[in-house]
């Protein structure tokens, strides 16, 4: 690692990413650290850390050699630094270009790429060239002059003006009625063989352990309609 601080000339997060594998070597200079690994060492994320790796590659100061295991699996990459190249090892804008993914290249109409080494992930950091662009004010909407077929249609009237046609308005949830006396007399009165006050009393109990739901004349209508009959009271001889 001292040959790293000493002689290297790398900078910014291509130095991190070297001084994360200088720091994991053995004796020999290999190391076989996982990306996930080398980017927390270097406080990037893995994309950064991964442009870096290859452009350390490019010039020739590491090299990276794929490992298997037993089963032929592949594992994390054998990297060996080379310590004769650190010294000589400045990366360039031209480098960093090359190990870029050409998907990060992209360029738009009115965007020229400047600086393509950008270190935000998964951004590529753009110059902006001067474009004239039209921008409407919604506020004052441009006029449009009719045609000489609608000057001279009728009006219709009765024609609705709303920017959203019934039709397409999405429907309203009709709010639901609450449970009144006048309607459980009601209810009384059309079923005189069932024991409104009672039914009502248990759709009462059975709200209370379920909530939310609330006693409504819908709710409770559909309870008496599910519920028996009053039994028959037979007078004793």
């Amino acid at each position: 690692m001292s040959e790293v601080f000493e002689r290297s000339k790398t900078q910014g997060n291509a130095r991190l990413v070297l001084l994360s594998l200088a720091d994991s070597c053995n004796d020999d200079a290999s190391c076989w650290p996982s990306i996930r690994k080398i980017a927390e060492k270097a406080n990037i994320c893995e994309p950064i850390a991964k442009k870096y790796l290859n452009a350390l590659i490019q010039i020739g100061v590491l090299t990276r050699d794929e490992r298997e295991d037993f089963s032929g699996r592949q594992t994390s990459n054998l990297y060996t630094i080379i310590v004769e190249k650190i010294g000589d090892d400045e990366i360039t804008q031209d480098v960093i270009h090359q190990v870029t993914s050409p998907s990060r290249l992209k360029t738009f109409k009115g965007l020229t790429a400047v600086n393509v080494g950008g270190d935000n992930c998964g951004e590529v950091v753009v110059g902006v060239t001067k474009v004239s662009l039209p921008i409407m004010n919604h506020h004052k909407e441009p006029k449009i002059e009719p045609s000489s077929d609608s000057a001279t249609a009728p009006s219709n009237s009765n024609e609705s003006t709303d920017l959203f046609p019934t039709e397409n308005k999405p429907p309203q949830k009709k709010k639901s009625k609450l449970v009144t006396d006048k309607f459980i007399t009601e209810l009384q009165t059309l079923n005189p063989d069932k024991d409104v006050e009672a039914e009502t009393q248990k759709a009462r109990t059975w709200i209370l352990a379920n909530p939310p739901r609330q006693l409504t004349q819908k709710f409770l209508a559909a309870w008496i309609n599910r519920s028996t009959t009053k039994p028959e009271r037979f007078s004793n001889f």
